[in-house]
C-alpha cells in the first residue's frame, strides 16, 4: 500500500519534470529566436551568429544599453574643454564626443528626437529640445540625466540662449510659434507668432535681437509667387516681433547664423521657381541654392547671393557656422556630402562695392556666389550640424546618414579624424533608402527627393509638370508619410507601386538623369514605407470637440435627419486605417482646364500639417476647403453642418 503514493508522486514529479523540460525548450527557442533578431537589427547583418555578440559588448565587458535604430547625429556643441556634444535624434540620446581621440565618452538618453542644442550659462548644464515630445529638456551634464523638463510648442527643433537675459527661444516648427523660455524660473513665458515652420534660431552677439528662420513658404493664393520670411525677435526690454522680412521664392531655411561683429545675418535657403515647367530643370531655372545675406546695420538690405556653379548645384543647403575672427562661413550640403567655406571678407567688398542693381541680380545668377567658395570639404553621407572650435583651427561635422561626427583642419580642410557613433555592419536596406533619398541625384545635383519632401512630409508648393501639359495644371505637392498600403500614387492614380513612382515618373519629370537601378528602387521604397508619421506617435486627443468631430465623421444622417448615401459619406473613400479606399473618385475640384476630374483619394494621416489642400493647391485650410471647394456636396456632405460642426470635424481631421 505504501509503494502506491510513492509511484504516484513520481509520475507527478515526471509530468512536472517533462512539462518544464518542454517550457525551457520553449524559452531557449524563443530567446535564440529574439537573439538572432537583435543580432540583424543592431548590427545590420540578417545571417549575424552568437560570436557577432563581441563586437557590441565586448569579451568580458558589462554590456551597455544599445540603440534601437542608427543614431543620426544631428546638432553639435562643443565644452569649454573642447569636449563635443551631439545630439541624436534616432535613438534618443545625447553623445559626449572626444574628438582629438576619435572616441565617444558617454551617453545619455535625453527622449524622443533630441533635435537642437545649445549650451547654458551655467556650467555642465545644456538645453536640449525633443522634437517627439514637445519639450524643451534642461539637462546636468555631472549628474548625466534630465533635470529641468519644460514644455513647449509642437515639434520644437532649433533654439539659442540670450544669457543675459537668462531666455532661451524655441522654434516650434509645427505649431508655427516661437517659445520665450525663462531659463531661471524653468518655465514657458509665452509664445511668439513666427511664419510658417520655424525651424532655426540666432541671437546677435549684443543679444538685442534673435533672428528665426522658417523653413515653409507662408500661405498664398495658387499659381501666386511663394515667400517664407525671417522673423526678427527685440529681446529688450520684454521679447515681441520687430519686423517680419519676406523672402520673394526662397524657402527651406534651415540654418541661420549671425557674424562676430554683429553685422549680418547669414541665412541658408533654396531658391525655388516652382511656377516655371519642369522641362526648365536643365536649364537650371527650376531650384538654386542661396546664401542670403540680411544687413543688421546700415541700409538693411537684404541679398540673396546664389552659391551654385553653372554645372555644379550645392543642393539641400543646411547648417551655418562662421569661424570666430568672421572671415569663413561654413555651410553644410546635405544633398551632395560635402561643407562650404565662403569668404565672408570678399563677400564684405562685394557688398559694398557693386551697385543696387547688380546685388539684386545675384539671386538669380549662377557663378557668381561660387566664386565666393574658398574651401569643398568631402564629408560622409548627409552632414548637418557644424561647430567651429573656438581658436579657429578646427570644424567638426555631424555627418548624419553615416552615425558620424568628422573633424577637419582648416582653412586647409584636411581630415583630422571621424568619431563613429553607430554600431559596426552594413547598412540596412532602409538606411540605404534613406541615403538616396537625400542624395541629389538630378541633373548636375540639382535637388533631391528630400528638396520637395524635408523630413519626408512636403514643401507646401505646388508645380507645374509639363507631362500633364504646360501651364496648365498644377499640382500640389503631397506629403510621404504614411504612405504603406496607400497605392495607387499620383493625383490620378496612374501608378500602382513606389517603384513605378518613384523610378521612371521620377526621371523623365524630375531628375533629367539616370534613373535608380532595381535594387535602389526596392532600397527607397522600404525608406518611404518606413517614414514615421507624427499624429500617430502621439496619443489620441478626447477633447469633446473631436469627439463630435469624430460623430460627423462617421454620421449617417444630415443635420434634419435626411439619410447620406452610403457614397458620400466620409468613411466610403476614407476609412481606417489609412484613411483611404486606394481608388479613383469624381469631387467636382477640377478646373475646366483641367484634363480630367477623376483623382486618387489621399490618405488623410497627418493631414494637419498638409496644407495646401485638393489636387491645385486651391485650399489653404481645411475650412476653406468645405467652406468654398465643396459647393456641390460632392466631397461629402458637409453643406449643412453649422459653423460649431464644422469646425469639429476640421479639428478631428487635424488630430488623425
Amino acid at each position: 500500500m505504501s509503494d502506491r503514493p510513492r509511484s504516484r508522486r513520481w509520475r507527478i514529479w515526471l509530468v512536472v519534470a517533462g512539462l518544464a523540460t518542454l517550457l525551457l525548450a520553449a524559452t531557449l527557442l524563443l530567446a535564440h529566436g529574439a537573439a538572432r533578431r537583435h543580432l540583424a537589427e543592431m548590427l545590420r547583418e540578417p545571417d549575424a551568429g552568437p560570436a557577432s555578440c563581441g563586437r557590441c559588448h565586448g569579451w568580458g565587458q558589462t554590456p551597455r544599453p544599445l540603440p534601437r535604430d542608427a543614431p543620426a547625429p544631428l546638432a553639435l556643441a562643443l565644452l569649454p574643454g573642447g569636449e563635443l556634444l551631439a545630439t541624436a535624434e534616432r535613438d534618443g540620446s545625447l553623445y559626449r564626443l572626444d574628438a582629438a581621440a576619435g572616441r565617444v565618452r558617454g551617453r545619455i538618453d535625453v527622449g524622443r528626437r533630441p533635435h537642437g542644442l545649445a549650451l547654458l550659462p551655467e556650467p555642465g548644464w545644456v538645453a536640449v529640445t525633443l522634437r517627439g515630445e514637445d519639450v524643451l529638456l534642461l539637462l546636468d551634464l555631472a549628474r548625466r540625466r534630465p533635470a529641468v523638463r519644460i514644455p513647449v510648442g509642437r515639434e520644437p527643433t532649433g533654439l539659442a540662449v540670450a544669457s543675459r537675459h537668462g531666455l532661451a527661444l524655441v522654434a516650434n516648427t509645427a505649431s508655427d510659434d516661437i517659445s520665450v523660455v525663462d531659463l531661471r524660473q524653468g518655465r514657458e513665458l509665452y509664445r511668439l507668432p513666427a511664419g510658417r515652420e520655424p525651424y532655426a534660431v540666432a541671437v546677435t552677439p549684443d543679444e538685442q535681437l534673435a533672428l528665426v528662420a522658417n523653413r515653409l513658404s507662408s500661405p498664398h493664393p495658387p499659381r501666386s509667387v511663394p515667400h517664407s520670411e525671417v522673423t526678427v525677435v527685440a529681446l529688450s526690454p520684454r521679447p515681441r516681433v520687430a519686423t517680419r522680412h519676406l523672402l520673394e521664392s526662397l524657402h527651406l531655411a534651415e540654418g541661420i547664423a549671425v557674424t562676430p561683429d554683429g553685422s549680418l545675418g547669414l541665412l541658408a535657403a533654396v531658391a525655388t521657381k516652382n511656377l516655371v515647367p519642369t522641362s526648365q530643370t536643365e536649364r537650371g531655372w527650376v531650384t538654386a541654392d542661396a546664401l542670403v545675406v540680411l544687413e543688421l546695420r546700415g541700409a538693411g538690405r537684404i541679398v540673396p547671393v546664389l552659391i551654385d556653379d553653372a554645372d555644379d548645384y550645392q543642393a539641400d543647403p543646411a547648417e551655418l557656422a562662421i569661424s570666430p575672427d568672421g572671415s569663413l562661413a561654413w555651410l553644410s550640403i546635405g544633398g551632395r556630402d560635402r561643407v562650404l567655406g565662403i569668404d565672408l571678407l570678399e563677400l564684405h567688398r562685394r557688398l559694398d562695392s557693386l551697385p543696387p542693381v547688380k546685388l539684386q541680380r545675384l539671386g538669380d545668377t549662377l557663378g557668381y556666389g561660387a566664386e565666393l567658395v574658398r574651401v569643398r570639404l568631402s564629408t560622409a553621407a548627409h552632414p548637418r550640424g557644424l561647430a567651429v572650435a573656438a581658436d579657429g583651427r578646427s570644424l567638426f561635422v555631424a555627418e548624419r546618414l553615416a552615425d558620424s561626427v568628422a573633424a577637419y583642419a582648416i582653412p586647409a580642410g584636411k581630415l583630422l579624424g571621424r568619431v563613429a557613433i553607430g554600431l559596426p555592419g552594413s547598412p540596412s536596406p532602409r538606411l540605404v533608402g534613406e541615403r538616396l533619398f537625400h542624395r541629389a541625384t538630378a541633373h548636375q545635383g540639382q535637388f533631391s527627393c528630400r528638396s520637395c519632401h524635408p523630413d519626408g512630409h512636403l514643401d507646401g508648393l505646388t508645380y507645374d509638370f509639363e507631362i500633364d501639359g504646360i501651364g496648365e495644371n498644377f499640382l500640389d505637392n503631397r506629403s510621404l508619410r504614411g504612405l504603406a498600403r496607400t497605392e495607387p500614387f499620383k493625383w490620378i492614380g496612374l501608378n500602382p507601386t513606389l517603384e513605378v513612382q518613384c523610378g521612371v515618373r521620377f526621371t523623365r519629370v524630375l531628375s533629367r538623369a539616370a534613373g535608380f537601378s532595381p535594387p535602389e528602387l526596392q532600397a527607397l521604397t522600404a525608406y518611404l514605407e518606413a517614414i514615421p508619421t507624427v499624429n500617430g506617435q502621439r496619443p489620441a486627443p478626447l477633447s469633446a470637440e473631436v469627439r463630435l468631430g469624430r460623430e460627423i465623421f462617421y454620421r449617417t444622417t444630415t443635420n434634419d435627419g435626411r439619410i447620406i448615401p452610403i457614397k458620400d459619406r466620409c468613411p466610403s473613400c476614407h476609412p481606417a486605417p489609412t484613411f483611404t479606399n486606394q481608388t479613383r473618385s469624381r469631387v467636382a475640384t477640377a478646373a475646366e482646364s483641367d484634363f480630367t476630374d477623376v483623382f486618387d483619394i489621399p490618405h488623410l494621416i497627418d493631414i494637419r500639417d498638409g496644407s495646401p489642400y485638393l489636387h491645385d493647391g486651391r485650399a489653404s485650410t481645411l475650412m476653406e476647403l468645405f467652406t468654398q471647394h465643396n459647393p456641390e456636396d460632392r466631397h461629402g456632405r458637409t453643406r449643412d453642418l453649422t459653423r460649431v460642426q464644422l469646425n469639429a470635424l476640421v479639428e478631428y481631421l487635424r488630430s488623425l
